[in-house]
């Protein structure tokens, strides 16, 4: 009961603050447009300093009404958080389907529906598949390949060295391109 009376003494008083204060930025805001246009007519040091003034006023007031909002999103967030709609869920679910193989034929063309035999399977496929190439790989063929470059000349002499430090001007980017 006792919140209840609080709660009805609380909310009548802050919507009385917020008009308050509501009324009292519309001032600060035409107050500070009628002394933005008497210092742009007559400028004077007394004008700067009072509309100095006064926009500090207006910008502590939007700080203020900020510093609510972010309290109000807060607290909805907190009493309502992060709910999954529908459509996340159905998208979540469409993910997953894409992700799995419905369905696998063998290279001795039998057909295999189980997820486990699937994932199985493709484990044997490609451990056959990495040990083939594995073994097929011969070092005596790049040994020739890599001394087939070294005397086809693509060595640079001391000239082209030289003209190879430095920067790259817009003109060789472009002729490379």
């Amino acid at each position: 009961m006792l919140k209840l009376e609080i709660r009805g003494m609380t909310i009548p008083y802050s919507v009385y603050k917020r008009k308050q204060r509501d009324k009292t930025e519309k001032q600060l805001e035409k107050e500070i447009k009628t002394l933005q246009d008497k210092l742009n007519s007559q400028p004077s040091q007394e004008l700067k300093e009072e509309l100095f003034s006064k926009q500090i006023k207006f910008e502590q007031i939007r700080k203020e009404k900020m510093r609510e909002i972010i309290t109000c999103t807060k607290a909805r967030w907190v009493v309502y958080g992060e709910k999954n709609s529908r459509y996340f869920c159905n998208l979540e679910k469409q993910h997953y389907t894409e992700k799995i193989i419905p369905k696998l034929v063998t290279q001795d063309k039998k057909e295999i529906y189980k997820q486990e035999e699937i994932i199985i399977e493709a484990q044997k496929f490609y451990t056959k598949l990495n040990s083939e190439r594995n073994g097929n790989y011969d070092k005596t063929r790049f040994k020739d390949f890599v001394g087939e470059i070294e005397n086809a000349g693509c060595k640079l002499n001391k000239a082209q060295k030289e003209m190879c430090e430095g920067e790259i001007t817009t003109r060789e980017a472009l002729a490379a391109l």
